[in-house]
């Protein structure tokens, strides 16, 4: 398969994901129930919401939960910081040669090499750097409820 016909079928398999996302998000919109004025009176299929009462939970879920919305939160920007210490690492490793330039300030042969072998080591150390944020959260809040009368 060539590289134009790989491209094509990618590009009709993106396509296809974002119609049936559409529609499936479409379908469902005759089906809405009317708001009404107060936060806690939606009827849906004759049933009730009640929304979940705090006690409802063990102490655990809800610090596991934060842990990882912070994780995964602060995963996008970890790997962000290690991808640019790892570009300004090799930058300044080779003298400053523009083949090394960070980012998208430039592309070589040189530089796809060095991005390919560490991609390993980028994707450790941000899940490595997300993990230790998410653990600080933790013991601060943990101070802070242990603190709090």
């Amino acid at each position: 398969m060539t590289s134009g016909m790989a491209r094509g079928a990618g590009r009709l398999l993106m396509c296809i994901f974002l119609l049936s996302t559409i529609t499936g998000l479409t379908s469902g919109w005759s089906q809405v129930p009317a708001y009404t004025s107060t936060a806690h009176d939606f009827r849906f299929s004759g049933l009730d919401y009640e929304p979940y009462a705090p006690e409802e939970f063990p102490e655990w879920a809800h610090v596991l939960r934060r842990y990882e919305t912070i994780f995964f939160g602060s995963l996008p920007f970890s790997f962000l910081f290690s991808s640019l210490g790892f570009d300004f690492y090799a930058y300044a490793a080779n003298n400053f040669d523009e083949n090394y330039l960070p980012l998208f300030l430039g592309t070589s042969p040189e530089k796809e090499d060095f991005n390919s072998r560490t991609i390993g080591a980028r994707v450790a150390v941000s899940i490595t750097l997300s993990m230790i944020i998410a653990y600080i959260d933790y013991l601060v809040e943990r101070d802070r409820n242990e603190s709090s009368p």
